[in-house]
């Protein structure tokens, strides 16, 4: 059994961060891959992991494992409410406060 590569359209966002196959596989034997996404854009991504052998004697037989995501744009900072509508005030007097709620929706601090 040999490991070939992570082909597709899309192959480039799939990557292989382990894998234990042997150059030669035993009978009833067994190995793990493991691979990771990183989308490069949003939207449905996909690939598959390509896998040669020589199973039942013919030589560049191959498995195929398809791969798959969903890349999602990256959140960003938030306030709410959209608008504040003060009510009618008085000339040269102050309104109550009105409130304006922040929230930063990445995983790293922003400054406002």
């Amino acid at each position: 059994m040999l490991f070939r590569s992570v082909v597709g359209a899309d192959a480039s966002e799939f990557t292989i961060t382990a894998n234990t196959y042997p150059a030669s596989l035993a009978p009833n034997g067994s190995c793990t891959i493991s691979a990771t996404f990183t989308p490069a854009a949003a939207g449905n991504r996909g690939a598959w992991i390509e896998v040669t052998d020589n199973a039942n004697n013919v030589t560049g037989s191959g498995q195929h494992v398809v791969v798959s995501g969903t890349g999602v744009p990256v959140p960003q900072a938030g306030v709410a409410p959209p608008t504040i509508t003060f009510p009618n005030q008085v000339i040269n007097f102050s309104s109550a406060p009105q409130n304006i709620y922040a929230e930063q929706r990445k995983h790293r601090s922003a400054d406002y």
